[in-house]
């Protein structure tokens, strides 16, 4: 644009009658330049479209997935955030004892202000990603574009999902070790019926989730 043209455009606000060495800011510019291309034009010069934020895009995924009242259950999006959040370190290096660690340290201090805390995610988020090679905004919207293709699978995930619990699936059972006692009547009675102490060993660990001595695993 000629500084004859920006010089009409401004003189159209009002703002031409300025002393000298005036410089319009970028918004005065802006709207000045809108306003003279419209006079010329005949029509009123609309702005581009804002895009929507991701936050919003995330909206209609929840609602098609969950339904409001599990897309509002503050304490549900708790539990997925650190389910998430967790699974994110995890992938990242972070050791099942860090995690502990940290557990213990941050409930042991004062609670947060959500808004602040919010920002600290994002922001603690986006050095993550820094750091590992990743963009947070493509990994955001490949992952978005994913799980609409996975809505009926997340649904029955969540139907089977337990109730009144953080976890998003049934936990597997603890294995109870077995006593001493218990695993020499094992042996015993496997080899009363020609079972060898190697299958015995394998058959314990398989149950039970338990190591058999070095010298029965030869």
């Amino acid at each position: 644009m000629t500084n004859k043209l920006l010089q009409q455009a401004l003189e159209l606000l009002e703002v031409a009658d300025q002393p000298e060495g005036y410089v319009p800011d970028f918004y005065d510019t802006i709207k000045a330049i809108r306003t003279y291309l419209a006079t010329q034009s005949g029509t009123d010069v609309q702005p581009a479209p804002v895009p929507e934020s991701f936050q919003s895009r995330v909206s209609p995924w929840m609602q098609a997935c969950f339904g409001e009242v599990i897309s509002r259950d503050t304490i549900e999006r708790n539990h997925r955030l650190l389910e998430e959040s967790l699974e994110l370190v995890q992938a990242c290096g972070c050791t099942q004892g860090e995690a502990h660690q940290l557990v213990d340290y941050v409930f042991g201090r004062p609670t947060g202000e959500p808004s602040q805390e919010v920002g600290g995610v994002m922001v603690t988020l986006a050095a993550l990603c820094l750091a590992q090679g990743l963009n947070m905004h493509e990994a955001g919207e490949t992952e978005l574009a994913r799980i609409w293709t996975k809505v009926e699978q997340i649904r029955a995930k969540q139907a089977a999902k337990p109730k009144h619990s953080p976890l998003p699936a049934a936990a597997a059972p603890v294995p109870v070790p077995l006593t001493d006692e218990q695993i020499d009547a094992l042996y015993i009675n496997g080899t009363k019926h020609w079972i060898g102490k190697r299958q015995i060993a394998r058959a314990i660990e398989a149950c039970h989730g338990i190591a058999a001595s070095p010298e029965v695993q030869t």
